[in-house]
């Protein structure tokens, strides 16, 4: 699901952007549930590097989609990411986490 660079597929929409490694996870998580195949991107290979040392990356990471998807995905992303401000620090932390216990 996760691939370095920028995507020129003509079928491929890009339907979200963030910074956070964790976010671009669970966008990636709420579409595959929906049965939309999402593909994560780092912007850049310096990207990875800089969230390794714990600094973040200035240039984010971006979710695609396929077009015929978009709408959907775009609406779904928006209704799950537009709570996310009204979460608690706790609330966070504990998506967080359930996120990366999800990859091991």
């Amino acid at each position: 699901m996760f691939r370095k660079g920028t995507l020129q597929d003509k079928d491929m929409a890009l339907v979200y952007n963030t910074a956070s490694k964790w976010e671009a996870d669970m966008a990636g998580k709420l579409l595959e549930e929906a049965g939309i195949p999402a593909l994560i991107m780092d912007r850049e290979d310096s990207g990875a590097y800089l969230r390794i040392l714990g600094l973040g990356s200035p240039f984010g990471m971006d979710v695609y989609v396929n077009r015929l998807h978009e709408e959907q995905a775009k609406k779904l992303l928006e209704e799950a990411f537009s709570e996310k401000e009204d979460l608690s620090e706790q609330e966070l932390e504990e998506l967080a986490m359930e996120v990366s216990s999800d990859e091991v």
